[in-house]
């Protein structure tokens, strides 16, 4: 509680201290007096007049053309964010529509290799090397151009599913498809 009276005393002497120009009338009206009267006397003199006039008529038409450029830039950009942004969706639809078939595919071929596996008593998951061939031979048959990562996070998804059935067949082994 003391220090928010002292903070507060400190506020109120750093108002007053601030302000105190404003409370001597003579001081500060004064000083505002004389620079109006400078400045109409400056006026009254024709060249000045004039240089003044020419100043502020190129200051108006630098903001005119400023506000000009920009409005126009900002239709610019406007029509080309409407124009760039309708090809990609339809390019971004068609690939995410062709690799989730590809992992479809592979996944259920995996999943037939791995049940006949799990039948004949060997509890093994297809590797990672051979998943990751098919996902590039499925990508060159559709002509989709694959990254690394691209081939990554589909054979993340792939494995992600095998291991979730492997641990539900080796849970209940009469869920085995018989193929």
């Amino acid at each position: 509680m003391r220090i928010l009276k002292v903070l507060t005393l400190l506020v109120f002497l750093l108002c007053i201290n601030v302000f105190s120009p404003c409370y001597t009338k003579n001081g500060f009206l004064s000083r505002i007096k004389d620079r109006f009267t400078k400045f109409e006397k400056k006026m009254k003199d024709k060249e000045n007049k004039k240089k003044l006039l020419i100043s502020a008529s190129i200051v108006g038409l630098s903001l005119l053309t400023n506000l000009i450029v920009g409005f126009a830039y900002y239709n610019y950009r406007k029509n080309q964010r409407n124009q760039a942004l309708e090809f990609p969706q339809e390019e971004s639809r068609r690939r995410a529509k062709e690799t989730k078939e590809i992992i479809d595919e592979i996944n259920i071929r995996s999943e037939k290799q791995m049940a006949k596996n799990f039948r004949m008593g060997n509890e093994i998951i297809p590797r990672l090397k051979e998943v990751m061939t098919s996902i590039e031979n499925e990508g060159k048959k559709k002509n989709l151009d694959l990254t690394r990562d691209d081939i990554a996070d589909m054979s993340y998804f792939i494995f992600k599913n095998l291991f979730h059935l492997s641990e539900t067949w080796k849970k209940n082994p009469t869920l085995i498809p018989i193929d």
